[in-house]
């Protein structure tokens, strides 16, 4: 990778700023490893065993051009696919700026530094050209109680496990480059925010608590095999989404705010699938899982979903919703949809639709398997719309032995099935 001439100067590729004290070029160990004594100071200066190095402040594309390009690199294609205008990667918002931030060839984490921030700037950008990776060494990352810190690899992958962090505002994680993924085995706890993304794939297997969003954008897959909680949840895949067995998504009503509870989670890959084995669960909220690829793939495998309102769709021309099992539940709404020309809902294990709710499925064609019971709880008819029932009674073809529990009536005339008490 070409820098531009003053990026060269140092390891933390410029000296940014004339400063007093002792100052030198780059120490040549790589990758540079922030421990318990590293003084971070937003002047900008970096102090590691006596050696200061220098960093320099963004103050926007406006002033500074791109934050890539300021940075060494460029804009890129999912510089923009990952990130929505007014939280731009490329353009950050005006809330954040202006970023003390450092440039390093390699990071490694070790222990949580001392950080002096006599201008109160709100972010705190540690930049690797490569990758960035931690130690075991049980240490819990504060940097004293900074707004937002922003850990960025421009072209390489970040592994974070044996640390953890807690008690400030905002974690911006970016594994940025092609193949570059983002492995995140440290937990999180008290925090506001938490921003997640690779270029690559998305692996979170520790627990993450936040008080208000949590957020992951995977350019091939995302996996969560841990409990996250929040009050906002998006979880977006290029590829695939699993949401392993051992895995509990739980969003919380904010009494503060008033702000509801959401989960979304949308794959948007063309012959990829969403695998839902965990617990997926909203107070008084949301839960919308959706699948957009021509071909997409919903997997739902024990799986339990509780919401005020859940939905879940394969929105593709030949999409898939396989139901395996489990406890669906909603209070107000259950909607089950596999919509495009050729969708299909197949019910291949035991499952109940459960909660107060209305409860409708609607498929070009709709499967319950041999043996398989759908069961219908609350007091609100199921609806069912489709053109081939493939089901035994109350208007299916009889052609397996699957059935509704509980149906009453058929309105023919409307192509609706319905399940009731």
């Amino acid at each position: 990778m070409s820098f531009p001439k003053e990026l060269r100067r140092s390891r933390l590729q410029r000296r940014f700023r004339a400063s007093s004290g002792h100052r030198r070029r780059s120490p040549h160990r790589i990758p540079y490893v922030i421990t318990s004594g590293t003084q971070t100071n937003t002047d900008p200066t970096i102090t590691t065993n006596g050696v200061t190095d220098f960093g320099k402040i963004y103050r926007g594309a406006a002033q500074d051009g791109p934050l890539p390009t300021w940075l060494g690199s460029s804009p890129s294609s999912f510089d923009s696919i990952a990130f929505a205008p007014n939280e731009h990667f490329i353009d950050p918002q005006s809330d954040v700026l202006p970023i003390p931030g450092f440039l390093f060839s390699a990071l490694r984490l070790d222990w949580d530094p001392t950080i002096s921030n006599p201008n109160g700037y709100t972010t705190l950008g540690l930049v690797s050209q490569g990758g960035i990776t931690s130690s075991p060494s049980g240490a819990v990352f504060t940097f004293s109680g900074m707004n937002q810190v922003a850990l960025v690899a421009l072209n390489g992958s970040i592994s974070l496990s044996g640390i953890s962090f807690a008690n400030f505002g905002q974690l911006f994680l970016y594994a940025r480059g092609a193949g570059s993924n983002l492995m995140l085995a440290a937990p999180i706890s008290n925090l506001e925010k938490v921003r997640a993304s690779a270029e690559g794939s998305v692996l979170v297997n520790a627990p993450v608590t936040v008080s208000r969003s949590f957020k992951s954008f995977a350019g091939v897959d995302f996996r969560v095999g841990s409990v996250v909680t929040a009050n906002q949840m998006k979880i977006t895949s290029l590829g695939s989404i699993h949401i392993d067995s051992s895995a509990q998504l739980i969003a919380l009503l904010d009494a503060a705010t008033g702000s509801d509870a959401q989960i979304v989670i949308l794959a948007t890959g063309g012959s990829s699938s969403i695998n839902v084995k965990g617990k997926v669960q909203a107070d008084q909220g949301l839960v919308d899982i959706r699948h957009a690829g021509d071909n997409g793939v919903i997997n739902l495998n024990n799986a339990d979903l509780r919401a005020d309102i859940v939905k879940v769709a394969a929105l593709g021309t030949n999409g898939t919703l396989n139901i395996g099992g489990g406890t669906i539940s909603a209070d107000t709404t259950l909607q089950l949809y596999s919509t495009g020309s050729n969708g299909t809902i197949n019910f291949i294990a035991n499952v109940t639709l459960g909660g107060t709710s209305s409860k409708i499925i609607a498929g070009n064609t709709v499967n319950i398997f041999n043996s398989v019971v759908v069961t219908i709880g609350g007091a609100k008819p199921a609806s069912v719309f489709t053109n081939n029932a493939n089901y035994t009674g109350s208007g299916g073809n009889d052609s397996t032995t699957g059935t509704f529990a509980r149906l009453r009536r058929y309105d023919a005339a409307a192509g609706q099935r319905a399940a009731a008490r």
